[in-house]
C-alpha cells in the first residue's frame, strides 16, 4: 500500500532547478531538504508545480536526492498520465500538497484501487478478533484451519488424519474415491467374494484365508528349503504336501523321500517362489515293495515255491497293477508272471506312482540237487507333482525310474546220477513314477528327467549238468519269471516261462522276469490363473 501512496513531508516547498517542457518526465529540484534541514527520503511523491499561477499542475514522481524521474501528470479526477501537460520554467514553485495523497488513500479504502501485494497491510501485534467482520490475520487463519475445524464425519466436512504414514511426510496426498488406484466396486466385490457384505465376520480374502481351498504354488508355509550337500529326505508318512517359499538343490545335494510304500502317498511339492535343481531328485525304490521271490525246493521230486504278486496301486482295482508272480518249477517249468495292467481311471495325484514287479518262481528238484530261489520283484517308483509360481530351473537330474527286478539264483548240478536242479525265475521290474511339473515363470533346462521302467531280473542258469543215465532220467525245472509292474499309462511286461525237464538231460534254467512299465514326464507353463 505504501508504494501506491506517497511520502508526506509537512511544509515542504522548493523550486525547479531545470525547466520542464510538455511531455517531460525528468527534472531537478533546487533543494531536497525540509525546513528542519532533513533530506527527503527516496520514494514516491505527489507534488504541485506553479501552484499560484495558471500553469498549476499536480504530478506524481520518484525522488532520488534532488532528481525527479518517472514524472506523471495527475488530473483533478486522480488519473495519472506520463509526462507533464504544461511548460514549467526554471524557478517554478514546487510543494507537497494533500490532494493526491487523500485521493489515493480514499480510492484504496473504497476499493477502487487495489492494494499493493508486495507491501501487504498488517497489525502491529496479534489482534483479538471477535466480530465476524474483523479482518483476519494469517496466524488466525492457520490456527483455525488446524485446530478450529471440526473433525470430519460422514455428514460434516472437517479435518482428519491419514491412516498410514505417507510416502512423503512433507507432501502427504489424500486419495479421492475417483482415484484410478482405488478398486472399483466390481473389483471390491471380486476381492470380497459373493457371500454377503465385507465386515468383521466376513473379511476380504487373502492367501491365508481358510475359505481358500487351493492356491497355485502354495502358501510358502514351510519356508525355504536349500539342499547344499548330502541327502535330504522328506517323510510322506507325516504329510504328503510340502509348501516352500523357494526350493534350491545345489550340485552334490540329493532330495528324496520315505514313507511312500502304501501306494497312495504321492509327494506334492508347492513352491511359492522359484525352484532350482542343480543336484539330484530321486524316487527310485521309494514306492511300492516288489513281490517276494519263490524259494527253491530241496525235497526230492518236488516243485519249487511260487513267487508273490507285485503290489498293486489300489486295492479296489479289478486287474492287478503289480506284476504277476512266477510259478514254481517242478515236473514242468514254471509259468510266467503276467505284467501289471495299466488303469487310467484315477487321475492326479493317485496314479503317478508305479506298481512293483512280481517275484520269480523257485526252481524244482528231482533228486539231491536243490532247486534254487527266484528273484524278488523290483520296487515301484514314486511319482512326483510339482507346482512353481515363479521360475523353474533344472540343470541336475530328476530320476523316477522303476526299481530293477532281482536275478534268480543259478542251479548247480550234482554231477551224480542223472538229476540236475532247476534255476530260480527272475523278478519283474518295478513300474516307473510319472512326473508332472507346472510353472508360471520361465523354464531353464539342461538337466535330465527319466521315467524308465525297472529292468527285469534274469532267470538263474544251470552251470553244471547232471549225468545221463538212470531210470527215469530227468532234471528239475526252472521257475517262471515275475511280471513287470504297470503305470497308469503303460502295461508291465510278462515274464518268461521256466524251462521244463528233459529226460537224460541237465537241470533247467529259470525264466527271465518282465520289465517294468515306463511313466511320463509332463511340463506345463501356466499362463493365466484366477
Amino acid at each position: 500500500m505504501a508504494t501506491l501512496t506517497g511520502i508526506i513531508v509537512a511544509d515542504f516547498t522548493t523550486t525547479l532547478a531545470s525547466a520542464l517542457s510538455v511531455g517531460g518526465t525528468t527534472a531537478t529540484l533546487s533543494s531536497a531538504t525540509d525546513d528542519d534541514g532533513v533530506a527527503l527520503p527516496t520514494g514516491r511523491y505527489f507534488l504541485t508545480l506553479d501552484g499560484s499561477n495558471s500553469s498549476k499542475e499536480h504530478i506524481s514522481c520518484t525522488l532520488t536526492g534532488t532528481a525527479l524521474t518517472n514524472i506523471k501528470t495527475v488530473s483533478r479526477q486522480g488519473v495519472e498520465t506520463a509526462g507533464v501537460l504544461r511548460v514549467h520554467r526554471i524557478g517554478a514553485s514546487v510543494s507537497i500538497t494533500d490532494f493526491a495523497h487523500i485521493l489515493q488513500i480514499n480510492n484504496l479504502i473504497n476499493g477502487t484501487t487495489d492494494l499493493n501485494g508486495t507491501d501487504p497491510l498488517k497489525y502491529d501485534t496479534d489482534p483479538t478478533l471477535s466480530d465476524d467482520k474483523h479482518l483476519a490475520t494469517k496466524k488466525y487463519v492457520d490456527d483455525i484451519a488446524i485446530s478450529g475445524s471440526p473433525d470430519a464425519t460422514a455428514s460434516v466436512k472437517g479435518i482428519g488424519r491419514v491412516s498410514v504414514a505417507p510416502v512423503s511426510a512433507a507432501t502427504p496426498i489424500f486419495v479421492g474415491d475417483n482415484d484410478p488406484r482405488v478398486p472399483s466396486q466390481d473389483e471390491k466385490n471380486a476381492i470380497a467374494g459373493t457371500s454377503g457384505t465385507p465386515s468383521a465376520t466376513n473379511k476380504f480374502v487373502t492367501d491365508s484365508d481358510p475359505r481358500i481351498s487351493y492356491i497355485f504354488g502354495g502358501t510358502g508355509a514351510d519356508g525355504d528349503l536349500h539342499v547344499t550337500s548330502g541327502t535330504t529326505t522328506l517323510d510322506l508318512s507325516s504329510k504328503t504336501v510340502y509348501n516352500y517359499n523357494n526350493l534350491t538343490i545345489d550340485s552334490g545335494g540329493v532330495l528324496t523321500f520315505t514313507g511312500g510304500t502304501s501306494g497312495t502317498k504321492v509327494p506334492v511339492i508347492l513352491v511359492k517362489g522359484n525352484f532350482s535343481n542343480a543336484g539330484t531328485i530321486t524316487t527310485v525304490g521309494k514306492g511300492l515293495v516288489g513281490g517276494v521271490k519263490g524259494t527253491g525246493q530241496i525235497t526230492v521230486l518236488n516243485n519249487g515255491v511260487a513267487g508273490a504278486n507285485g503290489t498293486q496301486l489300489f486295492l479296489d482295482l479289478t486287474a492287478p497293477n503289480g506284476g504277476g508272480f512266477g510259478t514254481k518249477g517242478g515236473s514242468s517249468g514254471g509259468t510266467l508272471g503276467s505284467g501289471g495292467v495299466k488303469n487310467a481311471t484315477y487321475f492326479y495325484p493317485f496314479n503317478l506312482n508305479g506298481a512293483s514287479g512280481g517275484g520269480g518262481g523257485g526252481g524244482g528238484s528231482m533228486d539231491t540237487g536243490s532247486g534254487q530261489d527266484g528273484g524278488d520283484g523290483g520296487a515301484g517308483s514314486l511319482g512326483l507333482y510339482i507346482e512353481i509360481a515363479g521360475n523353474f530351473t533344472n540343470t541336475g537330474s530328476i530320476n523316477l525310474n522303476g526299481g530293477a527286478g532281482n536275478n534268480g539264483t543259478g542251479a548247480t548240478g550234482n554231477n551224480y546220477n542223472s538229476w540236475g536242479p532247476g534255476g530260480g525265475g527272475g523278478g519283474g521290474g518295478g513300474g516307473a513314477g510319472s512326473l508332472i511339473i507346472k510353472y508360471r515363470g520361465t523354464y531353464t533346462g539342461g538337466g535330465t528327467i527319466t521315467t524308465t521302467g525297472g529292468a527285469a531280473g534274469t532267470g538263474g542258469l544251470t552251470t553244471q549238468l547232471g549225468v545221463n543215465g538212470g531210470t527215469p532220467s530227468g532234471n528239475g525245472c526252472g521257475g517262471g519269471g515275475g511280471g513287470g509292474g504297470a503305470t497308469y499309462v503303460n502295461n508291465g511286461s510278462n515274464g518268461i516261462n521256466g524251462a521244463s525237464k528233459t529226460y537224460g538231460g541237465d537241470g533247467k534254467s529259470g525264466g527271465d522276469g518282465g520289465a517294468g512299465a515306463s511313466g511320463i514326464a509332463y511340463l506345463e507353463k501356466i499362463q493365466n490363473l484366477i
